[in-house]
């Protein structure tokens, strides 16, 4: 297992459990409802928190919510750029 010892490297354990944080729906995508994005930010690191004091060791953020899910070239800036802030 010589060629996967960066994962050791990376997060201190041999076989790392990755825990998901799903944002709610984005500003672009269709169900977005003029939340604050401070409510957004608050949720995903509600779950954050949630699943670091779970034990895991490393973290995954999804849109999960913006579906029915675009099409790459409808996709407009405002959804990625949200998508970093929260990440």
């Amino acid at each position: 297992m010589s060629g996967f010892s960066w994962i050791n490297d990376i997060f201190g354990v041999r076989k790392p459990i990755i825990g998901m944080v799903h944002l709610l729906p984005l500003p672009g995508s269709p169900f977005y409802r003029e939340k604050k994005m401070n409510d957004i930010i608050n949720k995903a690191v509600d779950e954050a928190r949630i699943l670091e004091d779970a034990g895991v060791n490393g973290l995954q953020v999804e849109n999960m919510w913006d579906n029915p899910y675009l099409k790459a070239d409808e996709i407009g800036h405002e959804t990625t750029a949200a998508l970093a802030v929260c990440a």
